[in-house]
């Protein structure tokens, strides 16, 4: 299977390219605490803050897990591959520069209160947003309308819940 392209926020570049997860899901890689990096291969990059909408190249780029804030799948899912039965809840979550407004994603059945599931250094740091619609604060030119996006909850300052918690 070849490696899935992915776009990566930080707080001021927008990284695209290929990862590598190791047969796994790209959550469950992201949420590997053994490696808190992670090497993109084929790489465009975007510096956001920039006016300038011009793009760089590189063969590869290494990126702390910890500074990424999103990420999101661009390849199609595999039908194949075994699904995760989640419920969702209408969300907008708050980092320091983006909104991102969609449907949060747990495990069916979850009954833990999002403050323990975001807190706890235990759990997972990247979280699925279905339906998501991303806004950087200070440039409206990269917002965008994705699918899926997976957040990492570590970087985020609040949440507001949209239905019931």
């Amino acid at each position: 299977m070849a490696n899935p392209w992915v776009a990566r926020y930080t707080p001021t570049c927008l990284v695209t390219g290929q990862i590598d997860p190791a047969g796994r899901r790209l959550s469950d890689h992201l949420n590997d605490p053994v490696t808190g990096f992670v090497p993109v291969h084929n790489v465009t990059y975007y510096d956001l803050l920039s006016d300038d909408a011009s793009a760089s190249q590189a063969v590869a780029l290494t990126l702390r897990k910890e500074a990424v804030h999103l990420v999101v799948p661009e390849d199609s899912p595999d039908p194949l591959r075994p699904r995760v039965r989640t419920d969702t809840l209408p969300i907008m979550l708050g980092f320091s520069v983006y909104q991102v407004r969609g449907r949060f994603h747990r495990q069916s059945g979850d009954s833990t209160q999002l403050v323990e599931l975001f807190a706890n250094s235990g759990t997972r740091n990247f979280f699925a947003v279905s339906e998501a619609e991303i806004h950087y604060l200070p440039n409206a030119r990269f917002d965008v309308t994705v699918p899926l996006v997976l957040v990492n909850t570590r970087q985020l300052e609040f949440w507001a819940l949209q239905g019931e918690d």
